[in-house]
């Protein structure tokens, strides 16, 4: 042989030898990203026991874990923009809760009018998704701003409102 085709082989041996390390290399697990909320299990007596910052604390990991909008990884879905990183709660035809990490507030969103009958719908599942009784709710120091836009119901527009029962 000459040295032309002992060249050529040795680059072939090293073609088919890099393909079969490629094609054969185990390919990384996708891992689902971790959310940093940490659930308490307690039960009903004791929670409303607890006041202050240890009971907010609790309302906003049970809102996320009892969002009804989720990602591939079944994770409360966080939705980043330039502007804000907030989870989509809940999110039907008549409202939208949204928790914002950043500022650390939730914000519900009346998509239809009646506004102050759907309102009243939307904080009836706020209560719910924090699984907080609304007599205490107040007391929690929560951001909680509700709002509706200009197009929807220009009489209620351009204010943000608090839940009605802590007003």
């Amino acid at each position: 042989m000459n040295k032309k085709n002992i060249i050529i082989l040795i680059v072939i041996v090293i073609i088919i030898s890099g393909l079969f390390f490629f094609l054969t290399r185990k390919k990384p697990e996708i891992q689902p990203p971790s959310l940093t909320y940490n659930i308490i299990e307690q039960s009903t007596s004791t929670l409303f026991q607890l006041s202050g910052e240890g009971t907010r604390i609790r309302a906003i990991n049970n809102a996320l874990k009892n969002s009804q909008v989720r990602d591939k990884f079944n994770n409360p879905l966080l939705v980043e923009s330039v502007y804000v990183q907030q989870y989509q709660l809940i999110e039907n035809d008549e409202f939208e809760i949204v928790y914002q990490a950043k500022s650390d507030r939730f914000l519900i969103t009346i998509l239809q009018k009646p506004f102050p009958d759907i309102r009243q719908k939307a904080e009836e599942a706020f209560i719910n998704l924090v699984g907080i009784k609304k007599e205490y709710l107040c007391s929690l120091n929560l951001d909680v701003d509700i709002m509706t836009p200009y197009w929807i119901d220009k009489n209620y527009a351009y204010q943000e409102y608090k839940l009605s029962f802590c007003e």
